[in-house]
């Protein structure tokens, strides 16, 4: 299992390799499916809310408006 802290920057460092228009609020869910398929292993993390809710949260400061 990955701790939270250490999964977050390696999360972040993935979206924002998206490409541009991709990083929306909306593109989140699409973002989980696609760490849920190639990188299951940053999701590992305990949490004690939803991981898409943690997601979101991690990602904030970094979604496209």
């Amino acid at each position: 299992m990955i701790r939270q802290s250490d999964a977050q920057p390696r999360i972040i460092r993935e979206w924002l390799s998206r490409e541009d228009g991709a990083r929306s609020e909306q593109d989140i869910i699409h973002f989980y499916s696609y760490l849920e398929r190639a990188h299951h292993d940053l999701l590992a993390f305990a949490a004690m809310a939803d991981r898409r809710r943690v997601l979101r949260d991690m990602l904030e400061h970094f979604i496209e408006h």
